[in-house]
């Protein structure tokens, strides 16, 4: 069990695998610091990685081969709720909604975040 967030990797064709493993560490990080707010045992560190050619980070499926501003994209895994602790915290649980509105606003504000660095095209 544990949050990760996934990027493309160069390997796979991505035209801007540096950006796409910054935004996916940035979010990751606001992840687990929210996620450990909530339950301390979450294992900490299953990480950013490359992915395995998930489509939904496919540059050819987000138009990027041509793009002098590529999008960036990760894909973020927040828990695994077959797993009963994590069931009761994110869904059954009497803070259930409160915990996923803490881990929604912690990655939507490094989301924010992030969008103010951006260079303006």
């Amino acid at each position: 069990r544990g949050p990760e967030t996934w990027y493309r990797s160069t390997a796979l064709g991505n035209v801007n695998t540096a950006q796409d493993e910054e935004l996916a560490q940035r979010l990751f990080d606001a992840l687990i610091a929210s996620w450990l707010a909530i339950d301390p045992s979450t294992p900490t560190n299953r990480g950013i990685k490359d992915s395995q050619a998930l489509t939904v980070l496919s540059d050819d499926h987000q138009g990027n081969k041509n793009n002098p501003n590529p999008t960036r994209s990760t894909l973020i895994e927040t828990e695994f709720i077959d797993v009963p602790t994590v069931d009761g915290l994110w869904t059954t649980g009497p803070n259930a909604q409160a915990n996923r509105d803490s881990v929604a606003d912690a990655l939507a504000a490094a989301l924010l975040e992030d969008l103010k660095e951006q260079p303006h095209p």
